[in-house]
């Protein structure tokens, strides 16, 4: 092989690689969840049963638990996708939930969940530097 057509190979592998680390810049993919590893479950770890309020989400990435807060905002985006937005500026905010357009139908109008104050249950995991509970089943909010 030419050295020029090594070249040309390598450089339209940089620039898919590129392209498509871009592209997942401008939307939160459906299909992408930002793997995290799991906490230990030691003496001093929550409890599956243990409540924790929204601001105190980020302290128990990778555990399992209940989070209670009250939505200021319940956002569906173009695509689908549901946010329960806990503050004004959902940018700054500690935690949200998360329902996947995929799942959507099965929580009917999910503006109900909005401005009164739900108990989720799931596991926390770390989205953009965010805690965050992916929701799945309407049995996961009480």
């Amino acid at each position: 092989m030419k050295k020029q057509n090594i070249i040309g190979i390598v450089v339209i592998i940089v620039i898919a690689i590129v392209g498509y680390g871009i592209g997942s810049w401008f939307e939160r993919p459906d299909s992408v969840v930002t793997p995290v590893a799991s906490t230990p479950k030691t003496s001093g770890s929550t409890p599956a049963s243990q409540t924790i309020q929204y601001t105190e989400a980020p302290q128990h990435i990778g555990q399992t638990t209940t989070v209670v807060g009250t939505p200021v905002d319940v956002y569906t985006s173009k695509t689908g996708t549901v946010f329960f937005d806990y503050c004004a500026d959902y940018k700054s905010c500690p935690f949200s939930v998360v329902i996947f357009a995929s799942n959507a139908h099965s929580f009917g109008a999910v503006q109900q969940y909005g401005n009164r104050s739900i108990s989720v249950t799931g596991l926390i995991k770390s989205y953009a530097g965010h805690a965050e509970i992916v929701v799945t089943s309407p049995n996961q909010i009480q």
